[in-house]
């Protein structure tokens, strides 16, 4: 009687605080939709935009630049030319649209979503399309918002509930030949998820022939032809993507240094400090480089490729991988501690984005984006952005609160299944999501930017929207 008196008070708690978080997540849509309709007519100014409006003139692509996004700008701008309108909102009509739909299928691995009528559907996904990492993403000549919303899909594909009335692509093999075109679609998009592609390409392959099942139906019996079915078409497309995304760039195409690890492991290490680590620079690097260009070296890390190309154009790629691997020893050495807490900070602000967005915001003490982030989105709505983005902030630290709340009620209270199912989950997520969090940190260059983990806000999304279901439906 007093554990059912108590579980009624867990209950009716939970409930009060996913009623609340209902309307936290419903004024950060109604802001986010409020956002996009003042800023869907404005170009963002970022960086790399700019390389890719050059790749269009002429469909020469270097390994940071993907074909299928450049493609969709061509096609964006020819079909803004039938409508008289600015060149790239079709474009970001078609990244909301794409986010929409991805959102979707993500959100159709909760049964409860599933059941739901539309109102409801709808409101879920506004709430993945209008955080506001997400909606500055979709408007903005970025590939990181189609790259993402394949991604999610290639989740919800794998993420789809075993009860679920099966059709023709719904076996491991359709499944996986899928993740491969989806995986070929991300490298062809941003190269960068060409990792993660990969990534979940093979974690589904493991995952089939250890646990999947055989024809027979019964679960982890190892069948010698599926076995040897999904291993073929694994080895096939990790093979083959590769290729066909290296015949569509020329690298150092548009004089940016070649995306190699040494390279990236200088702009991790020594961003900040490669002019002050002059004199132990090699003589090489001395001589590529003239002194108006080392001055600008510590400035900001994005300038890095630009101006290191030289080196790689000079040298060529080897001799330039030797040169920068060298002066990352270095830097590493001297400068560990440093760039130990810097390595830190930036997991846990990648982790748990966009609450971070409330610390960065307000501190000046760690370098990241996310203030030019802003600058961006307030071109249109100065304080409207500004109230948005705090905003969001706020109602995604309460989400985090209330996601452990619910899956630590689960894993105390409920059935075997259940706590293994949770487990089960969350080892998938953070898996993945740990993934997202290293590749970006070490590629980073040493400064964060929220834009590049919007999947990893989604998986947050997708345990606060469950456990929201879950709640209310008792």
């Amino acid at each position: 009687m007093e554990q059912n008196a108590k579980q009624k008070e867990q209950n009716g708690l939970g409930k009060l605080l996913a009623r609340v978080l209902v309307l936290g997540i419903s004024a950060q849509i109604l802001l986010g939709i409020f956002w996009i309709i003042c800023s869907f007519s404005s170009f963002r100014e970022y960086g790399e935009s700019f390389f890719l409006l050059k790749a269009t003139e002429s469909l020469v692509l270097d390994e940071y630049e993907g074909i299928l996004y450049v493609l969709a700008m061509k096609a964006s701008s020819a079909v803004a030319g039938l409508f008289s309108m600015p060149w790239y909102c079709p474009l970001y009509f078609l990244q909301l649209f794409a986010a929409g739909g991805s959102a979707h299928l993500f959100l159709r691995a909760l049964p409860a979503y599933e059941g739901s009528k539309w109102p409801v559907k709808l409101w879920a996904v506004l709430a993945f399309v209008t955080f506001p990492a997400a909606a500055q993403s979709h408007l903005a000549v970025l590939p990181i918002s189609f790259a993402s919303s394949a991604f999610l899909a290639s989740l919800g594909l794998i993420l789809r509930q075993k009860g679920e009335k099966k059709g023709r692509w719904d076996g491991p093999a359709a499944r996986l030949s899928i993740l491969g075109v989806l995986y070929l679609v991300e490298m062809l998009l941003w190269p960068k998820f060409g990792f993660f592609g990969a990534l979940l390409l093979l974690l589904y392959a493991i995952y089939e022939i250890l646990f999947g099942k055989n024809e027979a139906g019964d679960e982890g019996v190892r069948d010698g032809k599926r076995v040897f079915l999904l291993s073929v078409l694994t080895a096939a497309f990790l093979g083959l993507v590769p290729v066909i995304y290296g015949l569509t760039v020329r690298e150092g195409a548009h004089g940016r240094t070649y995306d190699t690890v040494q390279a990236a492991a200088l702009r991790r290490y020594a961003w900040h400090d490669l002019a002050a680590l002059y004199p132990e620079w090699p003589a090489e690097l001395k001589d590529a480089l003239s002194q108006e260009e080392i001055a600008l070296l510590g400035r900001f890390p994005g300038e890095i490729p630009q101006i290191l190309g030289k080196v790689d154009v000079k040298y060529g790629k080897e001799k330039a991988r030797s040169i920068y691997g060298a002066l990352a020893k270095v830097a590493h050495r001297r400068l560990f501690r440093q760039n130990a807490g810097e390595i830190i900070k930036d997991m846990a602000l990648y982790a748990f984005t966009p609450a971070s967005d409330l610390f960065l915001l307000g501190s000046t003490g760690h370098e990241t984006l996310e203030r030019r982030n802003l600058e961006q989105m307030r071109r249109s709505a100065p304080l409207l952005a500004d109230v948005y983005v705090k905003a969001g902030g706020f109602c995604f630290l309460a989400m985090l609160l209330f996601v452990a709340f619910g899956e630590g009620k689960t894993l105390l209270g409920k059935s075997r299944r259940e706590r293994w199912n949770v487990v089960k989950r969350w080892t998938f997520f953070w898996i993945v999501g740990a993934a997202f969090v290293l590749y970006f940190t070490y590629q980073g260059g040493g400064i964060m930017d929220a834009k590049c983990v919007l999947v990893l806000t989604a998986f947050w999304l997708f345990a606060g929207v469950g456990n929201i279901f879950k709640a209310l439906e008792k």
